[in-house]
């Protein structure tokens, strides 16, 4: 059988290590060195490594005032808090509602997004949402002299999310709505005639 006194442990990394494995062997340093070497070692340290932003915000935070490190602290835990950004479905209500033009829409979403404020859609996803709101080719009957549409296909009320509550009114000038007596499984179209 062979013996385990041979056999000896993997050594792990540092990185790899625990925080107490971590703390131990970094004690060595914490006595022999003073906290500015330290320091000044991990800024150049980071520099050389390419990591140039955390050098520096290390900097930054160690060489300026006592309480620059706390602010820096509190802002990155304020950016973790997410935004909460606008779906296509509601943007286009909003737009629809506000009567944005797709100049004004454009302005808008720019001006937030310098702001750090990136909530609206871009206006590709507008104009997919608004073709969503169309009813289907199918169920639509167009004519020299009538236009028909299924009351199902009808979704007009996905444009009805909250807080935008009030009905867009159709702008159909040049037809006049009555019913047909037709029904189709049970849907009953409504029929548009032109105005004579």
């Amino acid at each position: 059988m062979p013996s385990s006194s041979g056999v000896r442990r993997l050594q792990k990394t540092f990185l790899e290590s625990s925080k107490r494995t971590k703390r131990r062997i970094t004690e060595e340093l914490q006595k022999h060195h003073e906290t500015q070497k330290l320091t000044y070692a991990a800024h150049m340290s980071l520099r050389s490594a390419g990591e140039t932003d955390a050098a520096k915000l290390m900097n930054e935070a160690l060489d300026t005032t006592p309480t620059t490190a706390t602010r820096i602290r509190k802002a990155w835990l304020q950016q973790k808090e997410t935004i909460v950004t606008y779906t296509p479905e509601k943007t286009l209500s909003l737009f629809i509602e506000t009567k944005l033009t797709k100049n004004h829409y454009m302005k808008i979403r720019t001006q937030a997004k310098l702001k750090n404020a990136d909530i609206y859609p871009n206006y590709h996803k507008l104009r997919a949402a608004k073709e969503q709101c169309y009813p289907d080719r199918n169920s639509t009957l167009i004519s020299d002299s009538v236009i028909e549409v299924k009351l199902q296909a009808r979704t007009l009320d996905v444009l009805l999310l909250p807080p935008f509550t009030r009905r867009p009114t159709l702008a159909i000038p040049i037809v006049v709505a009555t019913e047909a007596c037709e029904c189709v499984h049970g849907e009953r179209p409504v029929s548009f005639h032109k105005k004579s």
